[in-house]
């Protein structure tokens, strides 16, 4: 695990240079309690980053969390808006003086390289090692090339905030049914099924995608569609956004980093204005 204090640099020029190292001090202790709390070892410090390593990719999981929670409910650091980024990536690893070294680093480094404030990054490897109610965290976020890989490698995001703090578009939704409804996308005259589970089913640009949709406007992973308590959530991690139209009310509703329930029947046009006349358009539809 990499896990690192976003913008320390602004911080510093924000702060002054006493009071900035203070509060990145307090951060990295924070971070090296939470390490150890979870049978974590502390390999070095860097900087503003902390390098660790877990015996399983649950521990893991749970320090990042930890850490994240840790670091937003801490008063001092709060006023100061102090944010951690984190990457993970499981594997062997090359021991050497205290030291770690290999792929598995080298992949970890860059996974976090990826990550934003409040955000923890990984890798399919260690979804699939998580158990229970971890893995039904993780959500696919991007695929990215990887110095030294002949694939791009796919992204993967912990979602660590609890599901009553994220954003949602306020509309009104039907009561959860006995039996749920099915999803049925269509796109180039092609029928999908999103099944009930909770791996999220992917459409963007990668041919990884669940759905590819090769255009100049997609994002590699661009959005997602997970089933959760009855309903099919759709969630934008785009950077040009998702347009959603709902046929029935004839209502379109733009997404960017946001998510909401589908409904009835519409079309989704991914990073440009929903086109009648454009082949990029996936239409949905929710049927018994």
């Amino acid at each position: 695990m990499f896990a690192d204090i976003a913008g320390s640099t602004a911080l510093y020029d924000t702060l002054g240079d006493l009071a900035a190292k203070k509060k990145i001090d307090i951060c990295l202790n924070l971070m090296i309690r939470i390490t150890e709390e979870y049978q974590g070892i502390v390999i070095k410090t860097i900087g503003d980053e902390v390098m660790c390593r877990y015996p399983s990719a649950d521990f893991a999981v749970q320090a990042a969390c930890a850490m994240h929670n840790i670091i937003d409910s801490h008063h001092e650091l709060k006023i100061a808006a102090i944010a951690i980024r984190i990457g993970l990536h499981s594997g062997n690893i090359i021991q050497d003086k205290g030291d770690i070294f290999g792929d598995t680093v080298n992949v970890a480094a860059r996974i976090s390289s990826f990550a934003k404030a409040r955000q923890i990054l990984t890798t399919n490897i260690v979804v699939e090692e998580l158990n229970g109610s971890l893995k039904m965290m993780a959500r696919v976020y991007d695929v990215a090339p990887i110095k030294g890989k002949k694939t791009e490698l796919s992204i993967w995001e912990i979602i660590w905030e609890n599901e009553e703090d994220a954003t949602y578009i306020a509309r009104a939704t039907p009561s959860e049914p006995e039996h749920p409804l099915k999803l049925q996308l269509t796109f180039d005259q092609q029928k999908f099924l999103v099944p009930f589970s909770s791996v999220p089913f992917s459409l963007g640009r990668s041919q990884e995608a669940d759905i590819p949709i090769n255009t100049q406007f997609v994002s590699r992973i661009h959005a997602f569609i997970e089933f959760s308590r009855g309903k099919y959530i759709l969630v934008d991690k785009s950077s040009n956004g998702t347009y959603i139209l709902f046929n029935e009310t004839q209502q379109t509703i733009f997404l960017h980093r946001e998510a909401m329930p589908l409904t009835g029947e519409g079309i989704i046009s991914l990073g440009q204005t929903i086109n009648l006349g454009k082949s990029n358009l996936v239409n949905f539809l929710l049927k018994t």
